[in-house]
């Protein structure tokens, strides 16, 4: 009995691993980087709703994955990110907004607590402040799972890092909890981990 509990919770990994494979593969449907207009090598999952496939492009400077182009410092601040217009904000605006707001609030964002020293977007996989304000570019895409009743939707996020080298690929995957709403919320202290993997540093 023991033995076949074991093998059910090493089994939940590499399933969740297959599932962003599936979706990643048809987020990026239509093979969208070969501008020759060649075949497609990859389609879109039938659970995936195709009205649905956002993507962005972020250069890791004005804008990023990981920070929302706020970097180490601005997410330090105690003044969140403005919006311009309250009543018509823009997805960039929520999105910077969000990601702020999740990393305030599970984690000690001072000095003594850590931040900026032993981990945050700045501390190397040494446990070093080599990486400036920890900005990453690269593309995301965004989309959800529809199980064909129209009300039962699963978001899915994902991140490929421009670093990505497919001949050394990691696949994160994290199942967010109802009352996050942001993958990254569930690796609370493990942050440092999963920007480490977000850069392509830790590879399969």
């Amino acid at each position: 009995m023991k033995m076949k509990r074991l093998a059910r919770i090493h089994a939940i990994p590499r399933t969740a691993a297959l599932l962003i494979a599936a979706a990643l593969a048809g987020c990026h449907g239509g093979n969208d980087d070969n501008p020759s207009g060649g075949l497609s090598n990859n389609n879109l999952p039938g659970f995936v709703s195709s009205n649905s496939v956002k993507s962005q492009t972020y250069d890791g400077n004005t804008d990023d994955l990981l920070t929302a182009g706020l970097g180490k410092t601005g997410l330090a601040l105690a003044t969140p990110p403005s919006i311009a217009n309250t009543a018509v904000p823009t997805s960039a605006e929520l999105r910077r907004l969000a990601i702020y707001s999740n990393y305030r609030a599970l984690i000690d964002m001072t000095a003594n607590g850590g931040y900026g020293r032993f981990w945050g977007p700045n501390v190397d996989l040494n446990g070093n402040d080599t990486l400036g304000e920890g900005k990453i570019a690269g593309k995301e895409y965004l989309a959800y799972a529809d199980d064909g009743s129209g009300t039962q939707n699963v978001t899915l996020l994902v991140q490929i890092p421009a670093s990505f080298d497919p001949n050394q690929p990691c696949i994160v995957t994290a199942t967010s909890s109802g009352s996050c709403g942001r993958l990254w919320r569930d690796f609370g202290g493990g942050r440092m981990g999963f920007e480490a993997r977000l850069r392509g540093r830790v590879h399969r």
